[in-house]
């Protein structure tokens, strides 16, 4: 049993179909689990320093602790990234090409939304089902926020 799996989200003629192999499900759960884990570690509060206490030498260790997380934190953002782009190429069983094209069409909002649309997919959901749960949350959200609808 194959699924069609609609690719025009991410600028490739399709649709393009797909065997929702036991090894394919367990991709996408992991890929799902990296996604909460990157999310999780964005809320993680930290103390706040009184940084116009500190000395000039403290004030310099500090600055030199805030970039090394800042650099940990890009590299684990372009991991992530890297990591939900082979899983697309390798699923959908892209070119080099294409991938590329996909890379530089398609905005970070964007590429969320796919990964989660196609993960959907291969976890056994129709494209209808998938609407439905879309525009239910749409409502939800503007029930919470009146003021953005």
């Amino acid at each position: 049993m194959t699924i069609k799996i609609n690719t025009k989200a991410i600028g490739i003629k399709g649709p393009i179909e797909v065997k929702p192999t036991v090894g394919l499900k367990e991709e996408a759960n992991n890929i799902m689990i990296s996604l909460i884990e990157m999310s999780m570690a964005e809320v993680k509060i930290e103390p706040k320093v009184d940084y116009e206490s500190l000395t000039a030498e403290e004030k310099e260790q500090y600055d030199r602790e805030e970039m090394k997380k800042t650099i940990a934190n890009i590299k684990k953002e372009q991991s992530t990234f890297n990591g939900l782009l082979n899983f697309i190429q390798s699923t959908l069983k892209l070119s080099a090409s294409q991938i590329k094209k996909v890379k530089y069409e398609i905005s970070e909002s964007e590429l969320g939304e796919y990964i989660n649309y196609l993960v959907q997919r291969i976890n056994g959901n129709s494209d209808a089902d998938i609407d439905l749960a879309q525009k239910i949350e749409v409502e939800k959200q503007k029930e919470q926020d009146p003021k953005k609808s």
